[in-house]
């Protein structure tokens, strides 16, 4: 069977507020596998964990479930024990994996951090990057979708990357605002300001008594908190 190869355009994220451990792996003629790397480098738990997906169509299941971030796939664990992947993320409303919620967008899985009208949400993105040079490197594939069955199969998957060397795995958190149905990436400021026009005023006087770092966590739930609360 062909190794099958998928499109992941991995970016350095510009605001990063949690990034675990590395790795530094050598490439097999310009090619890595998801079993070469490290676990806590993909997956968000170290076990899967009780979970709870909830559909559009009102339907609620529960199944052991998990985040692979490395390939941005909620798996769960079928009846014959095997790994799979969620299909259809349209259709979902909310994922809960333990006590921590997911949606899906057309951007792929967030995990929200603080909920309300407008939502504090994070995206877990595995980078691979060459050695010694900044930015990420391209991954080319001949696969079709992922998201084209009901369920899908998880078995170890092979990108194929553009240099025949060493590759430095590391893991990223950005944090986004969440409303509309759109993610928007938190800069400053000026995000929050958009996502409550009328509250200009208010936000501007909060943060002015209050300053916030965009790169914190305790930070942004505060924020996020008050601006929800007006």
């Amino acid at each position: 069977m062909k190794t099958p190869y998928i499109i992941i355009f991995l970016m350095m994220m510009q605001i990063c507020i949690y990034a675990q451990s590395s790795q530094t792996i050598k490439l097999d003629n310009n090619k890595v596998k998801s079993e070469a790397i490290n676990p806590d480098l993909q997956y968000l738990f170290p076990d899967f964990q009780k979970g709870q997906v909830f559909l559009k169509e009102g339907k609620k299941i529960s199944c052991q479930l998990n985040y692979n971030f490395l390939t941005d796939e909620i798996l769960f664990i079928d009846a014959n024990g095997k790994k799979m992947a969620l299909a259809n993320p349209e259709d979902l409303i909310e994922v809960f994996i333990g006590n921590r919620s997911f949606i899906a967008t057309d951007k792929g899985y967030y995990e929200v951090i603080e909920k309300g009208a407008i939502s504090l949400a994070y995206k877990w993105t595995c980078n691979i990057t060459e050695k010694g040079q900044e930015g990420a490197l391209g991954i080319t594939t001949d696969a079709p979708g992922i998201y084209q069955m009901k369920q899908i199969s998880f078995d170890a998957r092979t990108w194929k990357l553009d240099v025949d060397k060493e590759a430095l795995v590391t893991v990223k958190v950005t944090p986004y605002l969440y409303f509309n149905s759109k993610c928007v990436l938190i800069k400053g400021a000026k995000e929050f300001l958009k996502a409550f026009p009328s509250k200009k005023v208010e936000i501007k006087s909060y943060i002015d008594k209050n300053p916030v770092d965009f790169k914190v966590e305790a930070d942004l739930r505060r924020i996020t908190t008050y601006c929800n609360s007006l």
